[in-house]
């Protein structure tokens, strides 16, 4: 086999990857062999959703097609694994959501000469850029793998945050996003819900639904957590909420904080900080617990009871945070 016949299907190949991914394929240098079935082997390439946006750099491109398909003029790819490469998703700005591989599609003829049955990455590093928000949010990951199943546009992979924790990830129907969060440090998710909401030291686990522009949802397990004004960490909490992306933020349309029995609602915004919470009749133990975690009330009582509690919580942009707060013991 000469250079030759395998430079004549660079073409084919560009146009199987962009294809499946939605982002245009640059390939440099193609190696083929026949040892133990067709394969090819392309080092460096380069996979980009446009100029500044998402994109992938690639150190090696492992590629295996189906032989007797050539035969008949039809490049069937069974699969292709990316080694190594270093991906970057964005998210440009509110009113778009985030750039991930979409399927281009073809002519829906039939007349495709080129198919891809899954796309891998094995051993990558992730960066997400949020350009939406000022200054841009960023997470970043290692030991990242992704498999893509074109036909159906699935996506699902797994990555080791560089502060500790995992994320796995899949998409759903309809766009949505499914994350699964494993011990994730609250310092590499608090710059997400703006400065001052959530504090470092704690860690998450639990699942989101990122359905934008819809909105975020979900239920996440927390040890050593210490919100807004809390100097106290809390040793095991429950909080659910749904978040709807507005224009300088997030709008908090469900926040629910759950200790034991206890369990205190709120709602409002994030950024900039406008929160409206209440605590139903508690346990004074827990209340008190409770208000250490987030807003110190300054009392100093003991004994049985019980407390309840309304407070309004405030932090304009470039603001510092002030609380008031009225209820009954």
């Amino acid at each position: 086999i000469g250079r030759g016949d395998v430079e004549r299907h660079r073409e084919r190949i560009e146009r199987a990857l962009t294809d499946a991914t939605g982002w245009q394929a640059e390939l440099e240098a193609i190696e083929l062999s026949v040892l133990g079935g067709l394969a090819l082997r392309v080092s460096p390439a380069r996979l980009s959703a446009g100029e500044g946006s998402s994109g992938i750099e690639i150190g090696e491109i492992s590629v295996r097609a189906r032989a007797l398909p050539l035969l008949r003029g039809r490049l069937e790819l069974q699969h292709i694994d990316l080694l190594r490469p270093e991906i970057t998703l964005v998210r440009p700005g509110s009113e778009r959501g985030w750039v991930l591989p979409e399927p281009a599609g073809g002519s829906g003829d039939g007349s495709s000469a080129v198919s891809v049955d899954r796309i891998g990455v094995v051993d990558g590093a992730l960066r997400i850029e949020d350009r939406s928000v000022e200054p841009p949010l960023t997470l970043t990951f290692a030991d990242v793998d992704i498999q893509l199943v074109p036909a159906t546009g699935m996506l699902s992979g797994s990555g080791a945050l560089g502060d500790g924790g995992t994320l796995r990830w899949r998409t759903a129907a309809g766009g949505r996003l499914d994350l699964t969060l494993d011990e994730v440090p609250t310092g590499a998710v608090a710059p997400w819900l703006g400065p001052g909401v959530l504090h470092e030291g704690g860690l998450l686990s639990g699942d989101v639904e990122v359905d934008l522009p819809r909105g975020v949802r979900g239920t996440l397990r927390a040890s050593s957590l210490r919100v807004l004004a809390g100097v106290q960490p809390l040793p095991a909490t429950e909080l659910a909420f749904e978040l709807t992306p507005v224009e300088t933020g997030w709008q908090a349309d469900k926040l629910e904080l759950s200790v034991g029995e206890a369990r205190a609602s709120g709602s409002g915004r994030l950024l900039p900080l406008a929160l409206d919470f209440e605590l139903p009749p508690t346990p004074l133990a827990t209340a008190l617990a409770l208000s250490e975690a987030a807003l110190p009330l300054g009392l100093d009582l003991e004994g049985t009871g019980e407390a309840s509690v309304r407070t309004r919580i405030e932090m304009p942009a470039g603001g510092e945070l002030s609380y008031e707060a009225e209820g009954e013991i």
